[in-house]
């Protein structure tokens, strides 16, 4: 997405997925899932079925500083008001959704995709070295650098503003608001059910859904609400995946047996080596990682 603060958005690859809105003076790029759609949509007089830019582009008219505030999801987004002469470039509360920029003259290139970007001409795919030994370092020194030394990343609850003379960000979301952890354990232990109810409705309302199931406490404890929740709305609980481990001493198939048999999940367990094969670990990593946009910092993502 190009964007100019004085000038319309300009889509130069809708990719998948992109949602798009706009007035005469206003347009909206959105990428990713705002959840809560109908209950937002109802707030801001929008039809039930109305899109993520739709939702976007009705709370900025609508709802003027708090707009920020009553967008929930996994997602990143570009506003473009001519009339203020401003641009806002917006991820996610928690950063799931990736969004980086480049500086280009007067324009600011926008994707979730550094491979997108370093196609357009104007982009340079000089690396950051500075960046790369500091995280070989485990340094983590500026969220915002990427290991381009041209691209830039918007780091997650943050919000770009540009105009035609400057670019700032700042963070929009706090998760510790004032009072929310005022009242008595027993109100704040309810407020968090409440909360992580919530939570795992809105995955299952996406779809047929699936967990990773492992013997640990946080899968099982999401497993056990999406099993209640699922079972409460009438609908189908996630299916589990479980990966076994060869050593005795980290093989959790009996606790994950056993959690998927008592929640009545049905379950997909594949043991180690059934996933690596013959080649072993090492060798499917390196290939895997050879495809992605980013480090693999995770060696069991191939099994």
């Amino acid at each position: 997405v190009q964007a100019r603060p004085d000038e319309p958005l300009r889509i130069v690859d809708h990719g998948h997925g992109l949602s798009v809105a706009a007035t005469p003076t206003l347009q909206i790029a959105v990428s990713g899932t705002i959840v809560d759609g109908p209950h937002l949509a109802g707030r801001l007089g929008l039809a039930a079925d109305a899109g993520p830019a739709a939702l976007v582009l009705g709370a900025y008219q609508q709802l003027g500083r708090d707009w920020l505030d009553a967008v929930r999801g996994s997602f990143a987004l570009i506003v473009c008001d001519q009339q203020r002469a401003r641009v806002f470039a917006v991820r996610d509360p928690m950063g799931l959704h990736p969004l980086f920029f480049v500086r280009d003259g007067r324009s600011l290139l926008f994707s979730w995709s550094t491979d997108a970007l370093l196609a357009q001409p104007a982009v340079s795919g000089d690396l950051n070295r500075v960046l790369l030994a500091e995280h070989l370092l485990h340094r983590w020194s500026d969220a915002r650098e990427t290991y381009l030394l041209h691209v830039t990343r918007v780091p997650g609850g943050h919000v770009l503003e540009a105009t035609s003379s400057d670019v700032t960000q700042r963070r929009y979301w706090d998760p510790a608001v004032a009072g929310q952890h005022e009242g008595s354990e027993e109100s704040q232990i309810a407020l968090f059910e409440r909360a992580f109810d919530r939570a795992v409705l809105r995955c299952l309302a996406e779809g047929p859904t699936a967990i990773w199931l492992s013997g640990g406490l946080d899968s099982i404890s999401v497993a056990a609400v999406a099993a209640d929740v699922a079972a409460r709305a009438g609908a189908l609980g996630p299916d589990a995946l479980s990966l076994g481990f060869p050593d005795a001493a980290g093989n959790e198939e009996p606790v994950q047996r056993g959690v998927a048999a008592a929640l009545g999940l049905s379950q997909d367990y594949v043991p180690f080596d059934a996933t690596v094969g013959e080649r072993g670990l090492l060798p499917l990593a390196t290939e895997l990682a050879a495809t992605w946009p980013m480090p693999m910092t995770n060696l069991w993502n191939p099994a």
